[in-house]
């Protein structure tokens, strides 16, 4: 099969005279066979039909041969039966009597491919899946020469570490046999393939072909080319978002505030496995008690999601926190990742996680006490004053009452107290409600006159402390 082969037509003169016309022969070529060239002179071709004519004269027991050359296809197996026929000459018998024709039944040998393609079950986004190659010989002969099957995988799909004998340029995967495949054997060739999200939710055609082999019916014939479609799962796709209860602006020390963590199912399918958030929380963060879903351990806080959770939902965790220590400017940045419900892709993918950045914003407050004598001295009898001045110099507004202590001088009598402010024997206590802004103050104005018990100098120390201000009293540069 593939090689060139010939019939030889020979007329023979079995008559006592010669012919007395032009005899024709014709030769009806079967299927499976092509006119070979070139023709021998005296004949012609139209179609499979070979017509070769004989001369008159054709003297007693002499003959004409014509050797008609052909190809073999691999159509013709297993055999082919070819007839030819002769007329005139002056013969009257022909081309009724039986010698006037002949019929030749030749057995085809040869290989023939067959290409089968089959893609494992199941291909889902980002799932390693497979197709397989198959060549098989049907034919009646060895292969020869090398067998060369192409395949283009679609785009959608990424192709994988190919097996022996493959190469890849781009999309289009090129596969060789070099040895000769027996008759009724197979090679195959595994092809491995991940479905990107691209092909999510759609059907991916893949058609191969093979050529070689010594089959030269190929790529011609529908049995050298075979297609598989194979449907695509969609995978869910997990997208976190992290956000805080002042958004982007400032948490205040000491003021229970949340983080939220949402999880949505940005894909096309519903999740098909737990999915986990894990949070670790700033240490300059006290966690509160965790909601429905979600543990602590230490400062991680982990959230889970059972699976099913649909295309486009969501879900959401509130996680209360107080902050216990002020955070300047450029603030804490808290991360929140999410990984599982059957997103291969996370928490590699970038909107596996989700940060927010807050400072801590706490009051200060800076105590100042002036006298009204100033840096002179009170007169005995003389009604003077203490001013006490608490302003808050933090950078939010107080969060509790503030409270000034000072206990005055023993020889001092004390006047009417400002509002705000009460005695206990010599022990004025001052009051600032809470909510004293930036840069605001509160000034209480404390009356005193010395009496003659006095002593010749005084010192008098006054003390700020509560506001949400952790660091007052004990910073007695800004709180005595």
């Amino acid at each position: 099969m593939g090689q060139p082969a010939s019939y030889t037509l020979q007329v023979f003169n079995d008559g006592g005279v010669a012919t007395s016309a032009v005899g024709t022969i014709v030769d009806v070529l079967p299927a499976g066979l092509l006119v070979g060239a070139p023709l021998p002179a005296g004949c012609t071709a139209a179609g499979q039909t070979v017509t070769c004519t004989v001369a008159a004269g054709l003297a007693p027991a002499n003959s004409v041969v014509f050797p008609v050359p052909v190809v073999v296809t691999a159509t013709a197996l297993p055999s082919v039966t070819n007839t030819a026929t002769v007329s005139g000459g002056g013969d009257a018998t022909c081309p009724a009597d039986p010698r006037c024709s002949a019929t030749a039944i030749n057995p085809v040998i040869g290989s023939q491919l067959t290409l089968a393609k089959t893609a494992s079950a199941g291909f889902t986004v980002g799932q390693p899946a497979t197709y397989t190659l198959g060549v098989t010989n049907s034919g009646t002969a060895d292969t020869f020469g090398n067998i060369v099957v192409s395949d283009t995988i679609p785009a959608s799909l990424t192709i994988g570490t190919l097996p022996a004998g493959c190469t890849a340029a781009g999309q289009v995967v090129t596969c060789v046999r070099a040895t000769p495949l027996a008759i009724g054997a197979t090679a195959s060739f595994v092809i491995p393939v991940t479905p990107t999200p691209a092909a999510g939710g759609t059907s991916v055609t893949n058609t191969a072909s093979v050529i070689g082999g010594g089959d030269p019916t190929c790529p011609g014939d529908a049995r050298c080319s075979a297609s598989v479609t194979s449907p695509v799962a969609a995978l869910p796709e997990l997208t976190m978002l992290k956000t805080a209860s002042v958004g982007a602006g400032s948490f205040t020390l000491g003021v229970p505030a949340s983080y939220s963590l949402n999880v949505r199912n940005t894909g096309a399918s519903a999740t098909t496995a737990v999915s986990t958030v894990t949070d670790t929380l700033p240490t300059e963060m006290t966690v509160g008690a965790m909601p429905a879903g979600c543990t602590a351990a230490g400062q991680v806080v982990t959230c889970t999601v059972p699976a099913g959770l649909g295309a486009g939902a969501a879900t959401s965790f509130t996680i209360p926190v107080t902050p216990n220590t002020a955070v300047p400017a450029p603030g804490l940045t808290n991360t929140a990742t999410v990984s599982g419900g059957g997103d291969a892709t996370c928490p590699a993918a970038a909107r596996c996680t989700s940060s927010v950045t807050n400072v801590v914003a706490a009051p200060q407050l800076t105590l100042t006490k002036t006298s009204s004598a100033g840096f002179g001295a009170f007169t005995v009898g003389v009604p003077g004053s203490y001013s006490l001045d608490v302003r808050n110099t933090g950078s939010a507004a107080t969060t509790a009452v503030a409270t000034v202590t000072d206990t005055i001088p023993t020889g001092f009598t004390l006047g009417t107290l400002p509002a705000g402010c009460s005695a206990a024997g010599q022990t004025v206590t001052c009051t600032v409600a809470a909510g004293l802004a930036v840069n605001a103050s509160a000034i209480f104005l404390i009356p005193v006159t010395p009496t003659a018990a006095a002593a010749a100098n005084v010192t008098n120390t006054a003390t700020a402390s509560g506001g949400g201000d952790p660091t007052c009293p004990a910073n007695t540069a800004r709180c005595v």
